[in-house]
């Protein structure tokens, strides 16, 4: 079994994700996630590689190297003992952009969720 790679932001703890989490809707229903986070936003360098700048930022948060050759990260989002969203993050080279997408249970807050994703990717420099 190997170790839980999670780092915590506000009310949330962000999990890589290696199993394919489902949300816990509590019996609300999920909604659709997606944003968009401009690079510098987020304290990359305009001549960054997303794809490396992000697994190395998101390195530096779960305090383990996590790479991919695509870039796509997936995470879990738990608050307390239930998973409350399932994230892909992902550069996108050609908007120069890095994209959040996935769902989240109807009775959590998306905005605060992802507002807590953004101050931990920016923080992490």
């Amino acid at each position: 079994m190997s170790k839980e790679l999670a780092f915590t932001e506000g009310h949330y703890r962000f999990v890589l994700d290696r199993e394919g989490a489902t949300v816990d809707d509590g019996g609300h229903g999920t909604i659709e996630l997606a944003r968009s986070f401009a690079p510098e936003a987020l304290g990359f360098s305009i001549t960054d590689d997303l794809v490396v700048a992000l697994g190395e930022r998101l390195s530096l948060l779960f305090g383990a190297r996590v790479d991919d050759p695509e870039g796509l990260f997936d995470v879990k989002v738990m608050k307390g003992e239930r998973v409350v969203a399932a994230l892909v993050l992902l550069p996108c080279e050609e908007l120069d952009c890095i994209e959040v997408a996935g769902e989240c249970a109807r009775d959590v807050t998306k905005n605060e969720l992802l507002a807590s994703l953004e101050a931990s990717l920016s923080r992490a420099e």
